[in-house]
């Protein structure tokens, strides 16, 4: 009887180290995930508060929950007073010159779950103040792949347009230098054939 009682506490001993041992293990593995994800979650918010392109994130109905600080100079707005109001109260996208109606690419990806880019025409009007812009209009999914809202990517188009500008007077000067040598260059070949005439 005494052995068999010893017997038995061994084998309880055994199972009581085996569940410790599983219960450390576990809670090895669940610190090894939760420091994984916050290094992820660190790495992705950093991205985002360094990048050069705004980034708004929004609900379903367009409540804005996100925007990174590109998006609050460029829309001139403080986050934490962006943070819960409407999308329409922040930007107004326009389209410039359109030939044909434009559909609106916020409602396009509601619809459609696909991600828009937005017109090559579009532009921001911030009361008066008027940025051409490119980007896209992405679905965020949710935990169960439902759509739950919209992620808004577009950069200030102005610092492009300007070195495009500059290039293409820098361009035009050197056209006008060649055909005023090129004129010149005419007019001595044109002397020339009067003299050996």
């Amino acid at each position: 009887l005494y052995a068999l009682a010893m017997g038995a506490s061994a084998l309880i001993n055994a199972l009581l180290l085996l569940i410790a041992a599983s219960q450390h293990n576990e809670r090895l593995q669940s610190e090894h995930y939760h420091d994984t994800l916050h290094r992820e979650r660190q790495q992705a918010m950093v991205t985002l508060e360094n990048i050069d392109d705004a980034v708004l994130v929004m609900s379903r109905d367009l409540q804005v929950e996100y925007l990174n600080p590109k998006a609050a100079l460029l829309l001139n707005v403080s986050a934490p007073l962006a943070i819960g109001r409407q999308l329409g109260e922040l930007w107004r996208l326009r389209f410039d010159l359109a030939r044909e109606a434009v559909l609106d690419p916020l409602q396009t990806c509601l619809q459609t779950g696909q991600k828009v880019d937005l017109p090559e025409n579009a532009y921001i009007d911030q009361g008066g103040k008027v940025f051409y812009v490119e980007g896209t209009v992405s679905p965020l999914p949710g935990p169960d792949g439902i759509m739950r809202g919209l992620v808004i990517t577009f950069r200030d188009m102005a610092p492009l347009r300007q070195r495009m500008a500059e290039a293409l007077e820098r361009s035009e000067e050197r056209l006008k230098q060649h055909q005023a040598e090129l004129a010149r260059v005419a007019r001595i070949n044109t002397l020339g054939e009067m003299t050996s005439g």
